[in-house]
């Protein structure tokens, strides 16, 4: 509970977590994404079945984390999601020509949150 003058702690993205658990949801950041289900499955090294059973089951959260991290930068520095899934769309000179989405589906989503944090903290690449 927020008291006076004290600050509240917001979280961001907060539509990617399970109204009930709170946990990140695999379908919410696949809804988020514009990508199937079985895509953010086998990003996060999961089987479809189990993934769509309980698709914020905590033994999902390490590996969902830094995807939602990525989905967080990247909405910091762009104005909407339309402009965040562009830029996870297009194809980025550090990341060898690659494009965000392609690495972080690939179980690369670290490589992004790295290039992420650096560029917001101006440290080149």
């Amino acid at each position: 509970m927020a008291t006076r003058g004290s600050s509240r702690l917001e979280v961001p993205l907060a539509d990617l977590h399970d109204r009930e658990s709170g946990r990140i949801d695999a379908a919410r950041v696949a809804e988020f994404l514009s990508i199937p289900l079985a895509a953010v499955s086998r990003a996060i090294a999961s089987s479809y079945p189990s993934v769509h059973k309980t698709t914020d089951a905590p033994s999902l959260q390490d590996a969902l984390g830094p995807i939602k991290r990525a989905l967080e930068l990247v909405s910091q520095v762009t104005r909407s999601r339309r402009e965040a899934l562009a830029w996870l769309n297009n194809p980025h000179p550090d990341l060898d020509g690659k494009t965000p989405l392609s690495l972080m589906l690939s179980g690369r989503a670290d490589a992004v949150v790295a290039l992420l944090e650096n560029a917001l903290a101006g440290i080149p690449s």
